[in-house]
């Protein structure tokens, strides 16, 4: 039988669950230096929505409301992160 996560080390000291990173987080918010703050305000951000109307909340962000389409275009241009749902990843990587 195969062994678990955490087992098989005696001696070792292993994380047996994920660790809480939460006090980090609201340490770095209320300091107002969270590192991907600037990043993220700076890049521009396509947004694939069919319920989302302009003006978007977000700077840089520029709404893609025919994503199947527009996607495929925007890739012969420049790289892309796709950020969200399985669902999402797939259609658009079915999508070209």
């Amino acid at each position: 039988m195969g062994r678990g996560y955490g087992q098989g080390n005696p001696g070792r000291r292993v994380a047996t669950r994920p660790p809480d990173l939460s006090r980090l987080r609201r340490c770095l918010a209320e300091a107002g230096r969270h590192p991907f703050t600037e990043v993220l305000t700076e890049t521009p951000k396509y947004v694939a929505s069919t319920t989302l109307v302009e003006p978007l909340p977000w700077e840089n962000s520029i709404l893609l409301n025919d994503s199947m389409h527009q996607v495929p275009d925007l890739k012969l241009e420049k790289n892309l992160v796709i950020l969200g749902s399985g669902d999402l990843i797939q259609s658009l990587g079915h999508a070209g």
